[in-house]
């Protein structure tokens, strides 16, 4: 097993804002709670009330809207694209002062930023990038790279506690449409050869669980089930694989025969649970709460007349092991444990 290479951080991406480092990974000018005569008015647009990360985020807002005197309000598009740049066209319409987005898809996002810039509205995106930047004012998330060299890294120490020489590994990408997930992608494949990691299938899920299932079936059918490791790019779509790999007998708990060495993504509660439980390694903890709480208090700073002096928020991730997942109960994956 190749010696692993060294992290920036031993556990964490370095929080980024100004060009140096931030306990709050914020770039704009402090936002005081309650600080105004009047709360400024700040949509947000979640992809889904379905899934962890998107209910996290709605949370995180919440939060943030208490804390920085904002009327918020929160509309979901049910993973529709054309329902959420409709959506954003009547928050646009009811003159709403600002919009945080997740946006659905990289490619239909485009259209809906242009209005919110043609409308002259501030506006944040959070996690998936747009594939076109132009009309974005700030973009809140993980350096996507750089967490996908830190999954590979995670799974080859996952494979030399367990005693796994070869890492035979399926890779599940996000979508190969999604700029972040392919970014994420870029990361693994950046240090897999240093590290010894064999990728003997790619899946492309297409943040769909049933073609998620459907294609690592196939995945693990056409390698023979040769395989010991999984790259999982998001806890929403853990549950999905741990069903695919029960489906062909390959479900088995860290430290038993057989065992799968797992390291999934976001740090949702889906995740940390199977954590835990010993089912997954990892999940590198991306705080949905954060989000939120920095894109809400961008667009407060924005809309006040502070200036934004970096457009790119960089957030810490951590990697949540069993240890971490047991005794830090401050990670988002664990306050927020009941939606698991």
């Amino acid at each position: 097993m190749k010696k692993i290479i060294s992290l920036v951080c031993a556990l964490s991406l370095v929080l980024v804002a100004c060009g140096g480092t931030s306990n709050n990974a914020s770039t704009a000018a402090p936002a005081t709670a309650g600080g105004s005569d009047e709360p400024v008015r700040i949509g947000l647009s979640v992809a889904s009330e379905t899934t962890n990360f998107s209910q996290g985020l709605v949370v995180g807002a919440r939060m943030a809207a208490e804390k920085y005197d904002v009327e918020l309000q929160v509309v979901v598009a049910d993973m529709d694209a054309a329902k959420q740049q409709q959506q954003c066209e009547t928050l646009i319409a009811q003159g709403i002062q600002g919009i945080a987005i997740s946006p659905i898809d990289a490619d239909a996002i485009g259209e809906t930023m242009r209005k919110i810039r043609e409308a002259d509205i501030p506006n944040v995106v959070i996690d998936r990038a747009p594939n076109d930047m132009t009309n974005v004012d700030a973009f809140v998330a993980a350096d996507d790279e750089q967490v996908g060299e830190i999954m590979a890294q995670t799974l080859v120490e996952g494979c030399e506690k367990y005693g796994v020489d070869e890492i035979k590994c399926i890779e599940i990408v996000g979508s190969l449409k999604d700029n972040s997930a392919m970014l994420k992608d870029k990361g693994i494949h950046n240090v897999k050869d240093e590290l010894g990691i064999n990728i003997v299938a790619q899946v492309n899920s297409e943040w769909d669980t049933e073609s998620c299932y459907n294609r690592l079936n196939d995945a693990i059918e056409a390698c023979g089930g040769d395989f010991n490791a999984i790259i999982c790019p998001s806890d929403f779509l853990i549950n999905t694989v741990l069903s695919c790999l029960e489906a062909n007998g390959k479900k088995h708990t860290l430290g038993t025969a057989g065992a799968v060495i797992i390291v999934s993504g976001d740090g949702a509660p889906s995740g940390v649970k199977m954590v835990k439980e010993d089912y997954v390694y990892a999940t590198i903890n991306t705080d949905a709460f954060l989000y939120t709480e920095l894109a809400i208090k961008t667009l407060a700073d924005i809309i006040r007349g502070n200036e934004l002096e970096n457009p790119r928020i960089l957030v810490q991730a951590l990697v949540v092991t069993k240890e971490v997942a047991m005794t830090n109960e401050e990670i988002w994956g664990n306050v927020f444990a009941d939606q698991a």
